[in-house]
């Protein structure tokens, strides 16, 4: 049976940079990895993020159907019996930050992936420096990703403040007791700086296994989170980080809690990754797609067009 590892992480946390890690680990024992980006939106700039692990024994894949669940739902299927026809020996399979764990497991048991296919490990990164007023529906997804993973890594440990560590995993443990969680978070956890894991590390995330979690489901009408993305970026970083700056300080635009995309200025290519008012823009070695994406609860997209100097409802949206 092929072992389906699935990466969660909400927004913000590093499962992007954990995984190409971990994915280099795998290659390194000589396997055939498939990497499955499976965003419930309607574009994935994470893949772009992980084109150089490019080999032979690499194949990267990215499922991306708006907010047509049941489209997202048969795509993400298909691409797993791809993967399965082109002799893959495990799949790393990264969803969005916002992320139900359900559909993991639930696709997997469907048949003819039952026959091919069987969980391997699920992962939870999660940020170190979790900021205070989450909502409801960011609780919940925070906790359910926790909840069901086998092993989770506390990660910007490095720039985290003294206490971070204990702080975010309390703030954890409330989540599950409101959504009537009784996992144990004793020994899940990994407090290691992100750079410093070795490869004993990874080989204890590659056999961590999963956990069968109960806990109070989030109904549909409280689930707020959309992402919006526009490809007419503005054309100065300068530009860009002013409209930032004004989506995560105006609570107008709705509860902003990430920004990323990529921006062309000068022959360069700069990656944008904004978890708050204090970011920068890294210089990236390769080309990439000019596109930006507000991801966050309750946006108001006329309000956000109007922050990146844009007329209303010329952007697009999907679930996050």
């Amino acid at each position: 049976m092929i072992k389906v590892d699935l990466i969660t992480g909400f927004l913000g946390s590093g499962k992007t940079t954990f995984i190409k890690k971990y994915v280099r680990y795998l290659l390194k024992q000589g396997m055939r990895v498939g990497i499955i980006e499976n965003d419930l939106g309607a574009i994935n700039v994470d893949m772009i993020l992980l084109q150089d692990l490019d080999c032979d024994r690499l194949v990267r894949e990215m499922v991306v159907c708006n907010e047509d669940a049941d489209c997202h739902r048969r795509r993400y299927k298909t691409k797993l019996i791809s993967l399965a026809m082109r002799g893959i020996d495990r799949v790393v399979v990264e969803p969005s930050g916002i992320y139900n764990p359900d559909e993991f497991f639930d696709v997997l048991y469907e048949s003819p992936l039952d026959s091919w296919y069987e969980a391997g490990s699920v992962i939870s990164v999660v940020d170190a420096r979790l900021p205070d007023g989450f909502t409801r529906s960011e609780d919940y997804f925070l906790m359910s990703e926790v909840a069901c993973s086998g092993k989770a890594l506390l990660s910007h440990l490095d720039v985290a403040p003294e206490g971070a560590a204990e702080r975010a995993e309390a703030h954890i443990a409330k989540a599950m007791k409101e959504f009537r969680c009784g996992r144990s978070l004793d020994g899940l956890f990994v407090r290691k700086p992100m750079g410093d894991l070795t490869d004993e590390d990874f080989g204890i995330f590659m056999n961590a296994g999963w956990y069968g979690a109960d806990y109070e489901r989030l109904s549909p009408s409280e689930n707020t989170f959309r992402s919006i993305f526009f490809f007419d970026v503005p054309d100065t970083r300068e530009e860009l980080a002013a409209a930032v700056r004004k989506c995560f300080s105006d609570s107008s635009l709705g509860h902003v809690f990430r920004i990323k995309g990529f921006i062309e200025e000068g022959g360069t290519w700069y990656e944008l990754n904004a978890a708050g008012p204090d970011f920068e823009f890294r210089k990236m070695d390769t080309p990439a797609q000019k596109v930006i994406i507000v991801i966050g609860d309750g946006l108001d997209r006329s309000a956000i067009d109007r922050a990146f100097g844009r007329k209303s409802g010329t952007a697009a949206d999907g679930a996050a």
